[in-house]
């Protein structure tokens, strides 16, 4: 018997849950949190997994539930949850599963000028940023921090947020600074009268919404904004959302499981499937991704175009297929406007007679294209062509040399921290190309360019090779008003590229610090370098201070994600102003006292994954021990640096180290002296001494 994990988060994911309850297939459906859970009956067929599952916990899971090739696993998350359903394929390619996607309907959005679009929640956010009149954001708790860290002061004070009634989402949102009366806890989608006495009740003028479509409420939310005349602000899907319909994963579910639904049991009974009904396969179709430059006939390969003119059908976006009709022949063969995985699959599998597809991306099909994932998505034979990237086709209009050049994506890509880490490349780079979804993105990397320093000019390719083809020179000023939307590409020119420092490090005099205590700059490189980083790592800095030892953590690379916990507020706000002044937008800070915070979940801090990386202990209030106990919990082979002061600190730690029975155990103490002027001399003057723990537990 197959086995059957569904990845549950969403209306769907319950709904599909209980329809193979119904037909009494065993299944386990893994939520989130404990409201995830109460959200679904008691059931026989059903076993329901709580917690949040990154890539190595989940395939370490499903291992551990005998989970082998052919086994199916469903990716019922949010349309929004894009690192969950990333993980996802990832896992399934590893292990050899069937991997079902569920997409939600999309629904229409009206073109009217109260409603405006986004392609990202910090995009959002910098529009509502210093608005005078109240804000409902109905996106969730999970991005929380992104509209506190952006919001003025005011603006925040103005904002309500609707969120699941569940003591995790409330306590984000008290977390992130908004306030008690202003948290709205109700268990959606709403009617359109509820939406609308919201509404009316708070004076809400700008409702903030992602287009969640039917399932989520989306239609009644823009109803009710428009029944109140306020403004809504969409923060938009992602442009290529694979998936199938949620009808059509039941019923491959109950083809696999040979279950069907028959047309004599309306209200959904189960009847056995004969055994030799089988399923379509298409091992006899030759499936060939190509890259179709910049879409017409002068910009694609010629072995592309003898691909397309030998094919059966021909797949791919309406603005590739225009570029077909100068190539003779084409317009006698199937030609399906479609780039989804899943939809030219379904087509294969009904058409027998296609024994040669061809499936058009734009520019080269191994650049930032869908024939990655399309790839993932099937067991078949594909080979791959090539094709002239937007890259190399701006480089040759411009004139200049690419193998120097710094290559990123912004496309279908837009966050914060991906911003972040370009900006943090760009600034070493003297020459950058960057992949845009559109005039916000612009606008956005233009604003970070200038808050980071970086002097440069902006080179657009605008739709190239098309008849409306630009190129535009812009200032960073111009860019970040730039309101042009289509196919963008930059290309940077940094007139003064950084240096980029081979040992990153700070002085004490680099932080604002007011009366709050700072770890003093050589015992800060000590301990930075005994956590022992790696690209990527998840790190916690707990008793935050002034910042600084998050700050340089953060320094290193853009790829290190830090959380840093201080429970007294006035070092917060010191601790905000030097991340705000190092432009460390890597940081996540967390008020409150670590141990409340570890014991409650950092939910969205966490980044989605189960554990922190490395850890370090600079202040814990005397809870050492049981915020060392807590992050153990979350699993093992996290490195620990612990710095100490008094004796009795030192004998709370060897305590703490005797229980836990730590490997790679390590202790140095550090003494400093620094020469201070004394009148005429000069003299050494000695700081306390400090003692720096490293582990692994």
């Amino acid at each position: 018997m197959k086995k059957l994990l569904i990845l549950a988060g969403t209306t769907e994911g319950r709904l599909l849950s209980d329809k193979l309850e119904k037909a009494g297939i065993k299944h386990i459906v893994s939520v989130a949190s404990e409201y995830g859970e109460m959200m679904l009956d008691e059931a026989e067929a059903r076993t329901v997994r709580i917690g949040r599952l990154d890539e190595n916990a989940m395939a370490a899971f499903l291992k551990s539930e005998g989970f082998t090739k052919g086994d199916l696993l469903v990716d019922a998350t949010h349309p929004y949850a894009r690192e969950v359903s990333e993980n996802a394929r990832n896992v399934a390619g590893q292990m050899e599963l069937t991997l079902l996607r569920v997409a939600r309907d999309r629904s229409d959005i009206p073109v009217s000028d109260r409603v405006r679009i986004y392609s990202s929640i910090e995009q959002c956010a910098l529009e509502l940023k210093d608005v005078k009149e109240p804000v409902l954001l109905t996106t969730g708790s999970n991005n929380l921090e992104i509209y506190a860290d952006i919001l003025s002061e005011e603006t925040l004070k103005k904002t309500y947020v609707r969120v699941i009634p569940s003591l995790e989402s409330i306590e984000k949102c008290k977390a992130q600074g908004f306030e008690e009366s202003h948290i709205i806890a109700l268990q959606g989608p709403f009617g359109v009268e509820l939406n609308e006495a919201l509404i009316k009740q708070y004076g809400i003028k700008y409702l903030v919404t992602k287009e969640s479509g039917k399932a989520g409420g989306f239609s009644e939310k823009l109803e009710a904004a428009e029944r109140c005349g306020i403004s809504i602000y969409v923060i938009a899907r992602p442009e290529q959302e694979d998936g199938l319909e949620l009808g059509e994963v039941e019923r491959l579910i109950l083809s696999e499981f040979h279950v069907e639904e028959t047309e004599e049991n309306p209200e959904g009974d189960i009847v056995e499937k004969p055994e030799d009904n089988s399923v379509i396969r298409l091992s006899d179709t030759e499936i060939i991704l190509a890259g179709a430059g910049m879409g017409d006939k002068y910009s694609m390969t010629e072995e592309v175009i003898e691909a397309v003119k030998s094919a059966d059908a021909v797949f791919g976006a309406g603005r590739l297929l225009n570029g077909l009709s100068e190539i003779s022949g084409v317009s006698e063969k199937a030609v399906y406007d479609m780039y989804r995985a899943e939809d030219i699959l379904e087509v294969i599998a009904t058409q027998p007679e296609y024994k040669k597809v061809v499936v058009l991306f734009s520019g080269d099909a191994s650049f930032y294209s869908g024939a990655k994932a399309f790839i993932r998505s099937t067991d078949h034979k594909v080979s791959v062509l090539p094709g002239i990237s937007s890259v190399s086709f701006l480089a040759a209009r411009l004139g200049v040399s690419y193998e120097d050049a710094g290559i990123y994506s912004l496309h279908g890509r837009f966050s914060r921290e991906n911003l972040n880490e370009i900006l943090w490349n760009i600034r070493y780079r003297e020459k950058a190309f960057i992949l845009f979804s559109g005039a916000a993105d612009v606008s956005a990397l233009a604003l970070g360019m200038k808050e980071y320093g970086i002097d440069a000019e902006l080179i657009l390719g605008i739709n190239l090779a098309s008849h409306n083809e630009e190129i535009i020179k812009l200032s960073i000023s111009d860019a970040q008003r730039f309101e042009k939307n289509g196919s963008i590409i930059g290309f940077i020119h940094n007139m003064a590229p950084g240096r980029r420092p081979l040992i990153p490090y700070f002085y004490d005099e680099d932080f604002v610090r007011d009366n709050t205590p700072i770890t003093k700059e050589v015992i800060r490189h000590e301990s930075i370098r005994r956590l022992n980083f790696r690209e990527g790592d998840l790190v916690f800095d707990i008793g935050g201070g002034t910042g600084s030892v998050a700050i340089e953590m953060a320094s290193l690379h853009p790829s290190l994600r830090v959380v840093t916990m201080e429970k007294k507020k006035e070092r917060v706000e010191i601790l905000k102003q030097n991340i705000e002044k190092h432009n460390a937008g890597n940081i996540k800070v967390l008020e409150g006292d670590a141990a409340e915070l570890l014991r409650n979940g950092l939910g969205s801090a966490m980044d989605g994954r189960t554990k922190p990386d490395a850890v370090f202990i600079g202040g814990s209030g005397g809870e050492l021990s049981e915020i060392i106990s807590l992050i153990s919990e979350m699993g093992t082979g996290t490195r620990f640096v612990i710095n100490a002061v008094t004796m009795e600190t030192i004998k709370e730690i060897e305590t703490v180290l005797d229980r836990f029975a730590p490997k790679e155990r390590e202790a140095v103490q550090i003494g400093v002296s620094n020469l201070t002027e004394v009148g005429d001399y000069h003299m050494f003057r000695s700081e306390n001494p400090i003692m720096i723990y490293s582990f692994e537990l």
